[in-house]
């Protein structure tokens, strides 16, 4: 029964892939990753502005949150290290911060970037995908 059960979530997860649209579009700003047991998440990493002097972001075990965060040069980054292992905050060439439980590290007004797209990533824990995309705007 498990095997049938298998093997329908297979031919439904593959025949969701096709499509009549012949569009090469994609949605970058979804990711969905399905686990052994059959569960999908969907995670939506858009970069939404945030107001306010400081943008927040938690490094949890084992994924930063949200997954894209959006800082203008004006404000200062926050990243909280909510989970039970030490993190890192690493972000080149402006960064390279570790951050143990409950500690936070925080980046000077404008953070030392120019505006752009940078990757975020924890150095202990970046080939569990524990990345981050930081879009770095003008004020």
């Amino acid at each position: 029964m498990k095997r049938l059960a298998l093997i329908l979530l297979l031919v439904v997860v593959t025949a969701g892939g096709c499509s009549d649209d012949d569009s090469d579009e994609a949605t970058p700003d979804r990711t969905t990753t399905t686990s052994e047991d059959g569960a999908s998440t969907t995670v939506d990493d858009t970069c939404s502005p945030t107001d306010g002097p400081q943008v927040a972001a938690d490094a949890n075990d084992f994924a930063f949150a949200p997954a894209c965060i959006q800082v203008r040069v004006d404000q200062e980054l926050r990243v909280v290290n909510t989970g039970a292992v030490t993190h890192n905050v690493t972000v080149k060439p402006a960064y390279d911060q570790d951050i143990e439980p409950t500690q936070a590290f925080v980046t000077d007004v404008g953070g030392g970037l120019q505006p752009g797209t940078y990757e975020l990533y924890c150095k202990f824990h970046q080939g569990r995908g524990m990345t981050a995309r930081l879009e770095v705007v003008a004020a």
